[in-house]
């Protein structure tokens, strides 16, 4: 279906205020609270090109309310009163910066109408230069718009790479991906599924992340402590958003009842994001959190997504599994 614009008007816009609202040519940006915007977040977010989850509305809601913990304001650009892209981004003592979590926000970014993406990061530029701010923004992806059009519309060189997130690229069937690895690789993956021969994926639903819970505290003395009252609250919401917009992808291993595995992930547009996960640690022999990430990138091939992205970390078995390795940027001024 093809996506809806917006507006069909494309003037360059001009900065010219310096408080309250800032007023462009045809153009204002204006910071606004978080809990205001969720009908024009929404329906931005539908135009935007190759939306992750991590921008989405739902997203944010969960992360404010049970990890920040406060109002935000964002920046959202409107021409002639149409909203037309919002950046999650907040103004403290003359410093820009995105809003996250660095425990669980793994990227950044914008939400915008396609035909404006030049416009609102040039109308951004023209912002932080006339108001001198200091910007840290991160954690952001090659194919942030902010990457893309910023550094050099604001001519600096300071941008800096940041965090590993492996993706595996996705072949059309699973022997065709059994092919695309190493035949030590290929060796090694058979012969731990076959160990757990029998197991099998099985699709749960935000009901179930309790599940999840328990294997992550199970597995990990680390995860134990990453899973407060607070945490445990944002997956929840977080779950029952994705699970409404039909992002949600939480899966658990089986083996002869038991399960021995779950996998917490997001699913948009051609791409699984895989978010967190957990294993029990009583059948390590059968590599409860390997084959987990096989089962599901098998059933990610047959589901027909074309990436499977592992997100932050250097972990072996990511690379054993096919994924090559990617960054995320800073940009700082």
């Amino acid at each position: 279906m093809e996506k809806r614009r917006l507006s069909e008007k494309k003037d360059l816009c001009i900065y010219k205020g310096m408080q309250g609202v800032k007023i462009l040519k045809e153009l204002e940006i204006k910071f606004e609270q978080f809990s205001e915007l969720k009908e024009v977040w929404e329906r931005i977010f539908e135009v935007t090109e190759n939306p992750a989850p991590f921008v989405s509305y739902g997203w944010f809601f969960a992360l404010n309310k049970y990890l920040l913990k406060r109002e935000v304001e964002v920046m959202v650009f409107y021409e002639e009163g149409e909203a037309v892209g919002i950046i999650p981004a907040e103004l403290k003592n003359h410093n820009l910066s995105l809003i996250g979590d660095q425990r669980v926000t793994d990227f950044n970014g914008v939400i915008l109408d396609p035909d404006y993406s030049k416009k609102i990061i040039g109308a951004l530029a023209d912002f932080i230069i006339n108001e001198n701010l200091n910007i840290e923004l991160s954690p952001l992806t090659e194919e942030s718009e902010l990457i893309k059009f910023l550094p050099d519309m604001l001519k600096i060189k300071m941008v800096e790479r940041a965090e590993t997130f492996p993706v595996l690229k996705l072949p059309s069937s699973w022997e065709k991906y059994l092919t695309s690895l190493s035949s030590k690789n290929r060796h090694e993956l058979r012969r731990k599924l076959g160990k757990a021969e029998g197991a099998g994926i099985k699709k749960l639903g935000a009901c179930d992340i309790d599940k999840l819970f328990e294997l992550m505290e199970y597995s990990s003395g680390e995860k134990k402590n990453f899973l407060d009252k607070e945490m445990k609250d944002f997956f929840k919401a977080l779950a029952l958003y994705l699970e409404g917009i039909g992002a949600l992808r939480l899966s658990g291993v089986f083996y002869k009842e038991a399960i021995i595995g779950a996998l917490f992930c997001f699913q948009m547009g051609n791409m699984v994001y895989a978010f967190n996960t957990g294993y029990d640690p009583d059948f390590y022999k059968l590599s409860p959190g390997f084959i987990s990430f096989a089962m599901d990138i098998k059933s990610a091939i047959d589901d027909g997504f074309t990436y499977y992205n592992f997100l932050r970390g250097e972990e072996r078995f990511k690379f054993d599994l096919g994924a090559k390795r990617f960054y995320t940027w800073k940009i700082k001024r």
